[in-house]
């Protein structure tokens, strides 16, 4: 607030950011998504400002093409070399994840268990995990499907490889689903942290207004 060239870049940035229209259906997913975007704090609607947007291509094989995806593919090859899987949890995820569910979950808050994280924001939502090539659980992730739109509401990770790993075995199954966009739910891009912010400038997200 005390620097009059940092307020006027800010402003300029604000302002020039692209703003992308998301089509949302009044399906369960699309409710909930319209649900996390609608709310406004003195008149802002502040899930809409500044967030980040992956717009994904028709196909996988074009999402990881070019040399912005590098390291994107650098990573994931890392990854399937160290054995790490995914896969899709259909039903009720307690029949396959019992012996973590009493525990903190890996890489994080103590006072987080598993369980928390598996929760859904709504019944439609979709859960995927990441185990090591021994079975140890890595990473979660829970994201609402639209029909054009999708929400990463949940992508908790105790692995740097794993989250690649994760987050790609989402993309593809988006883009199958002829998903167009993905939001990642957390805040405003601008104030994530800075290791964040570059993991989802490697994935191809850019910062956005969204308008719904």
């Amino acid at each position: 607030m005390r620097d009059p060239r940092g307020l006027y870049s800010l402003a300029y940035l604000m302002i020039s950011l692209p703003r992308i229209r998301l089509s949302l259906t009044d399906e369960p997913p699309g409710r909930a998504i319209r649900e996390y975007l609608e709310p406004r704090t003195r008149g802002i609607p502040y899930a809409r400002v500044a967030q980040s947007v992956l717009t994904l291509p028709t196909t996988t094989s074009a999402y990881l093409s070019g040399r912005h995806r590098q390291a994107l593919r650098t990573n994931l090859r890392r990854a399937s070399e160290d054995g790490i899987y995914c896969t899709a949890i259909e039903g009720e995820p307690r029949d396959h994840l019992e012996p973590w569910l009493s525990r903190p979950f890996p890489g994080n808050e103590a006072s987080v268990e598993l369980e928390e994280w598996l929760r859904l924001p709504h019944h439609s939502a979709k859960r995927w995990l990441a185990f090591s090539a021994d079975g140890v659980l890595m990473a979660l992730a829970v994201v609402t499907i639209d029909a054009e739109v999708a929400c990463m509401n949940v992508l908790k990770t105790s692995s740097y490889r794993a989250r690649w790993m994760l987050h790609q075995h989402v993309v593809a199954s988006l883009i199958e689903a002829r998903v167009r966009h993905l939001i990642a739910q957390g805040g405003d891009a601008l104030t994530l942290d800075p290791g964040t912010q570059y993991f989802l400038r490697l994935l191809g997200y850019r910062i956005a207004h969204l308008l719904i």
